[in-house]
């Protein structure tokens, strides 16, 4: 399945589009290289053009700094995509769910869809606010933990909470570790 009816059954029939995924043959190398790093480049090419070329009335960023900080934040959040699902993966059998990387994996990367979609937004600075509507891949998440992790029902309103909580915890240290590096790229006006 292309990349463009994949996103559009993600985000309008995600339980359906889960069992799909659920039976696919895939690698952890292939879910980054044919899906992850091509979404997650839609926010940072968006903040890199807002910032760099249109802007706001509080901040000026060069191009060089935008692209840096673009880039920045796009590793970044592939990093933090591998990472917490690291952590699902080790948690999933607290709550009876199977350890199963390859579908942890797969759950954060394909979850992850609206907020990727949803950072076109940013290449308006004064509209980015409409970023929230990313917050969509909280409900895809929560669809898919389920049928990825075969964790119960019963149980998937807490695991979603968990696993947000932890996203938030590490996408706090990822971006307390390379905040010094993009403040310093970024002048007031």
């Amino acid at each position: 399945m292309n990349i463009v009816e994949r996103a559009k059954n993600i985000l309008t029939r995600p339980a359906m589009s889960f069992e799909e995924i659920k039976g696919e043959q895939s690698t952890i190398k292939d879910l980054f290289l044919r899906y992850a790093m091509i979404l997650a480049a839609i926010p940072a090419l968006a903040n890199f053009i807002g910032l760099t070329f249109i802007g706001n009335q509080f901040i000026r960023v060069s191009i060089g700094s935008s692209l840096i900080i673009s880039l920045i934040s796009y590793l970044i959040g592939l990093a933090g995509i591998y990472i917490i699902a690291f952590f699902v993966n080790v948690l999933s059998p607290k709550f009876q769910g199977k350890k199963d990387m390859l579908a942890a994996v797969k759950l954060l990367v394909y979850s992850a869809t609206a907020m990727w979609l949803a950072g076109i937004f940013g290449i308006v600075p004064q509209i980015s606010i409409l970023s929230l509507l990313g917050l969509y891949s909280v409900y895809l998440l929560y669809v898919g933990i389920p049928v990825l992790l075969d964790i119960p029902k019963e149980k998937t309103l807490l695991f979603t909470v968990v696993v947000i909580a932890l996203m938030m915890l590490v996408m706090i240290i990822l971006n307390g570790l390379i905040s010094p590096i993009t403040f310093s790229l970024i002048s007031p006006m």
